[in-house]
């Protein structure tokens, strides 16, 4: 089970990154500062993924800082057409979740919901206690989708897998 969660984890980190680095490179000329900022915010990403990735659980608080990263990083690509939020009682934070988990979910909503809206869109990242669980909601303003169409290896295909390894189905 192990080895299935690295192998699994390490299928959601690179296009980010190089849609990141594609970002970091297109700032350098026009605007230097930002660029730095953004290199700090990857670093710092990056830093957090190898800091976790011995860890199967991770305080929510830690996992909702890289999706603040992550939220500011695209936001280079998007401008004003990526607003963003999370609302998350502090009395939750720090409940552990699997790293990078909800950061993927993330990354799904602006790559699946926000991304072909030509006027961008909104991500509402929201968590509560429910029965003796926790309920984390990742929403988008985009259009939707059918779960039952999301083909075999994708994104939120792994989050599931990642999460059956770790709690059963």
């Amino acid at each position: 089970a192990e080895a299935r969660l690295r192998s699994l984890e390490s299928r959601i980190h690179p296009h980010f990154l190089f849609n990141t680095l594609n970002s970091i490179s297109s700032l350098i000329a026009v605007n230097p500062t930002r660029a730095e900022q953004i290199v700090g915010r990857l670093a710092a990403l990056l830093r957090a993924s190898l800091d976790t990735s011995n860890q199967p659980l991770i305080p929510l608080r830690q996992e909702l800082a890289m999706v603040e990263s992550y939220i500011d990083i695209e936001r280079v690509r998007f401008g004003d057409k990526l607003r963003g939020s999370v609302r998350v009682p502090v009395e939750l934070q720090d409940v552990k979740v699997p790293p990078m988990s909800v950061q993927s979910l993330v990354e799904n909503a602006v790559k699946h919901g926000i991304t072909p809206q030509s006027g961008g869109g909104e991500i509402l990242v929201t968590a509560s206690a429910e029965n003796d669980g926790l309920r984390i909601e990742v929403r988008d303003t985009g259009p939707g989708f059918d779960l039952a169409a999301i083909p075999a290896g994708h994104g939120l295909d792994s989050l599931v897998e990642r999460l059956d390894a770790l709690y059963g189905a």
